[in-house]
């Protein structure tokens, strides 16, 4: 087995007075962050949000080759292929900031009638798309914009 040593483990293994300090600071600033940052990213996401009323998307259907852009409605199913696609939230950022689309979507596959198997549930981001991206063997969905009509 071998062991990396390096002149920062001797030191401290030397002198653990000059990691008390600094622990000590880490943990202060990790507790500052903790405390403080989420709540002002709550506050300043919320007042930064542009609600629209349709979410766009592109599909693709990967055994045709088929890519549709479907403008879906909030709270209303669309369906492309054997999936429903129903967009329960869509909001942008205003022009004057970087540019993000993010929207809630429920997907869901039709098997038969009366059987349908929720495949997706959860925020796609339009800068971002395999930060969560939707696992299907024939289909894909991303976001591509948020409209209001």
């Amino acid at each position: 087995m071998r062991v990396k040593i390096t002149i920062l483990t001797v030191l401290l293994l030397i002198m653990p007075s000059l990691w008390l300090p600094l622990h000590a600071e880490i943990m202060i600033v990790k507790e500052a962050v903790q405390e403080s940052i989420p709540l002002k990213i709550q506050e300043d996401s919320q007042s930064e949000r542009i609600f629209a009323e349709h979410a766009v998307l592109r599909c693709l259907d990967k055994m045709t080759g088929r890519v549709k852009t479907i403008l879906a409605p909030i709270g209303d199913a669309v369906q492309f292929g054997t999936l429903s696609i129903v967009a329960q939230a869509c909001f942008s950022r205003p022009p004057e900031e970087t540019p993000e689309d993010s929207a809630f979507l429920d997907v869901s596959e039709i098997k038969d009638t009366t059987q349908t198997e929720n495949i997706f549930r959860g925020w796609m981001f339009s800068s971002s798309p395999a930060l969560s991206a939707m696992e299907h063997p024939v289909y894909d969905i991303w976001v591509i914009g948020c409209k209001t009509k």
